[in-house]
């Protein structure tokens, strides 16, 4: 069966989906077969629009309810617009879909929404799918001022469910002042943990290390 992790944030709006997507490519560029799976996505009254990218950056030609098996229109917590909506989310298809990606490809990018403690379905959270899964978890944050704290917290967080934290990545970063120079520092420190730093652009080359950095770990977890 092949590996899986949580591309999680410290907030709506980091950057999940642009590392998500550029880890696809780069694990094609290596030669690992790999698939994205994002559980729900929200505000998308037609068609997944991130799902989208995500299966584009993965080079696969399938339905979309296998990335997202559920789509909602308002751009709210997966909890939320199901109560909204009338439409169920149901767990078990969730965790049936995550198998087959796993049963047919080495490794699953598994992408949430919001951060860790954003209800999926009812009082369970991205977190509770994590440790139901058993993903371990990549962190997107953003690198301007700020982010330390909300970084640290969501580090804490994925800790006291007994999730692994494989590393942090910074996203959108410029090194312009001087909280962007030393967040990586300071995160990495303090969160015990390794920090990548992905600018604005999509920069083959660091991504291509972060995913080498993900596939070493996977095959060791």
């Amino acid at each position: 069966m092949g590996k899986a992790f949580l591309v999680t944030g410290t907030d709506t709006g980091v950057g999940k989906t642009f590392v998500a997507c550029g880890l696809l490519r780069a694990f094609r560029e290596m030669g690992v077969s790999a698939a994205p799976f994002k559980p729900v996505e929200t505000g998308c009254p037609e068609y997944p629009m991130d799902g989208s990218l995500l299966k584009e950056a993965a080079g696969l030609d399938v339905d979309d309810s296998d990335i997202v098996p559920f789509l909602f229109s308002e751009p709210l917590a997966p909890a939320v617009a199901e109560e909204l909506e009338g439409k169920k989310i149901d767990l078990e298809v969730l965790g049936r879909t995550l198998k087959r990606l796993r049963n047919s490809y080495e490794v699953v990018v598994v992408e949430g929404a919001g951060g860790l403690l954003v209800p999926v379905k009812g009082r369970v959270t991205y977190a509770d799918l994590a440790v139901m899964w058993d993903l371990p978890v990549l962190v997107v944050a953003r690198s301007k001022l700020g982010t330390i704290n909300h970084t640290l917290l969501t580090i804490r967080v994925a800790r006291a469910y007994g999730l692994k934290v494989l590393a942090v990545v910074l996203n959108g970063y410029e090194g312009t002042d001087a909280a962007e120079r030393t967040n990586p520092r300071i995160i990495r420190e303090l969160g015990d943990c390794e920090v990548f730093l992905v600018g604005r652009h999509d920069e083959p080359p660091v991504l291509k290390e972060i995913a080498g950095f993900l596939h070493e770990n996977l095959a060791g977890s």
